[in-house]
């Protein structure tokens, strides 16, 4: 299976396969209005992958069946254009989703980490490896640069996946919608045990 960072010939079909990935996540639900989700869903991640793109850090597994998407140390605050955008898709959620985003933010390591903003496999995928393949090469380069990921999510699931590949549940807490959250870091190899 090949691994590779996306280029912009990926950007669709790694819209397609994130949206289809976090359709049925609470997080999403809660966030995202029910009229049009389907399309404001795909256009968000569209809006989430150009950006990741941009950073060098977007990654695809089996021809985008898989994708992630890395923030590296320092990159992408939020830019207000960015955030115009993502206000326009989200409408009136866009107040429950910012409130999540910052609460994130909030539990994150201080010190210089990469951070897993979004990892998914298209559903017929799902189980066959390319989540964990995904992620594998920003995780090696981690551990070469002796520094720590970080990631969350919203399901136990997701949090057990990503325990498998080293990663340490630091918190878990309730997000304004109601929903959980597992907020999670690996530390680099040097001080894994």
């Amino acid at each position: 299976m090949t691994v590779r960072r996306a280029t912009a010939a990926d950007l669709d079909r790694v819209a397609d396969t994130l949206a289809r990935a976090f359709a049925n996540d609470a997080h999403v639900r809660a966030t995202v209005p029910a009229a049009g989700f389907e399309e404001r869903l795909r256009s968000l991640y569209a809006l989430y992958a150009e950006t990741t793109l941009a950073l060098g850090e977007l990654w695809v597994a089996g021809d985008g069946a898989a994708a992630a998407m890395w923030q590296p140390p320092g990159g992408a605050p939020a830019a207000p254009a960015l955030k115009e955008r993502v206000a326009e898709l989200l409408g009136e959620r866009f107040g429950a989703y910012a409130a999540a985003a910052s609460l994130g933010a909030a539990h994150r390591p201080e010190r210089e980490h990469f951070y897993l903003a979004g990892m998914g496999t298209a559903p017929e995928h799902q189980g066959s490896g390319l989540g964990g393949a995904v992620i594998a090469p920003v995780l090696a380069r981690c551990d070469a640069e002796g520094l720590p990921a970080a990631t969350d999510t919203s399901t136990a699931l997701g949090a057990a996946f990503y325990e498998r590949r080293g990663f340490v549940v630091t918190t878990r807490y309730e997000e304004p919608s109601g929903g959980p959250v597992w907020v999670l870091c690996r530390p680099p190899a040097a001080q894994r045990g």
